[in-house]
């Protein structure tokens, strides 16, 4: 394809961002390109391997630019980019954020901004950049979200408790349950 190499190369003249991403439920690391018109992701060597992607251009002007704000700083915002068959999710850092918005706008591209609590997710149908149903709520937070939101701040409540009080055994109880849900939260 040597138009798809044409616009490769002319990406490269745009604005570089190192980020992480996910491409068919891999993730890994790439180089994000922005110029006019056009946004480019290249995989870095393994993820290009084992994904099987070499790159992939996006050429919708419609781009959408999720903030996950209980996420760690250091990979809360993503945009989806989706090219005639694949999609991917690059991830970037909360400082990283506006430098992406302002590039893209350069280039011409309409930038929605979502802000969510936990999820970096986009809907894949209909609305390609909506962001996902349930990116209000973690995945352990379903339809009975009353309850299990109030058991676990019953127990988070309890736990700050016995912290405050040190007892180890119950520190360690706690610290496990808050580790099972941040790997809940980011391994689903």
């Amino acid at each position: 394809m040597p138009a798809e190499a044409a616009e490769i190369a002319r990406a490269h003249a745009g604005d570089r961002f190192r980020v992480g991403a996910e491409i068919n439920g891999l993730r890994g690391g790439g180089v994000l390109w922005v110029c006019p018109g056009l946004i480019v992701f290249e995989p870095d060597a393994l993820m290009r391997r084992l994904s099987r992607v070499s790159s992939v251009v996006h050429r919708n002007p419609d781009v959408a630019l999720v903030t996950a704000r209980l996420i760690p700083p250091w990979f809360n915002v993503s945009v989806a980019l989706h090219d005639a068959d694949i999609s991917v999710r690059a991830v970037t850092w909360l400082l990283g954020r506006a430098r992406l918005r302002d590039a893209l706008l350069r280039s011409g591209f309409n930038v929605r901004e979502a802000a969510t609590l936990f999820s970096r997710d986009v809907a894949v149908t209909g609305d390609r950049d909506a962001p996902h149903s349930m990116a209000t709520q973690p995945w352990w937070l379903g339809r009975p979200s009353r309850v299990a939101a109030a058991v676990l701040s019953a127990l988070v409540a309890v736990g700050m408790v016995l912290v405050v009080s040190q007892s180890p055994i119950f520190i360690a109880a706690l610290a496990a349950v808050v580790a099972a849900n941040v790997a809940a939260i980011f391994w689903r």
